[in-house]
């Protein structure tokens, strides 16, 4: 696999599957979670949480890997 190869599979990783909201990682106002299982990463509010919810113990996995 080349570099653009793993740049285009690093950015669907970063895409909401909910929202379809491409995550930034610079200065993002939005929360976000990572499956612990497929590594996608999520909204914390799309995937059905809040901030409040989220702490260093907190484990997400997705519906697909649930």
């Amino acid at each position: 696999m080349d570099a653009d190869s793993d740049d285009f599979e690093e950015s669907f990783l970063n895409v909401c599957p909910i929202c379809d909201t491409l995550k930034r990682n610079d200065g993002d106002p939005d929360e976000w979670i990572s499956c612990e299982s497929c590594c996608n990463w999520w909204h914390v509010v799309c995937a059905g949480y809040t901030n409040a919810d989220i702490d260093d113990e907190f484990v997400f996995f997705c519906n697909a890997c649930n």
